[in-house]
């Protein structure tokens, strides 16, 4: 995981400051390991979302922060 830049500056308060990160840096090298996922190839809109939802009735077995955002 990287970042290249953060908009602004050398000004106070545009550099970020990861857990792992002692102080707030402006440029970030670290290594994450991340389990395989899978992703859609087309985007969908939250319309196109809710009509599939109506349409199928679906509801995930753990529906936890399920639609949260």
């Amino acid at each position: 995981m990287g970042s290249n830049e953060i908009e602004g500056h050398s000004d106070p308060g545009v550099h970020v400051q990861y857990e792992w990160e002692e102080f707030p840096i402006r440029f970030h090298k670290h290594i994450i390991n991340i389990k395989k996922f899978f992703i859609d190839k087309t985007p969908v809109t939250n319309k196109q979302f809710e009509k599939f939802l109506n349409a199928t009735k679906y509801s995930p077995i753990d529906a936890h922060n399920f639609l949260r955002d």
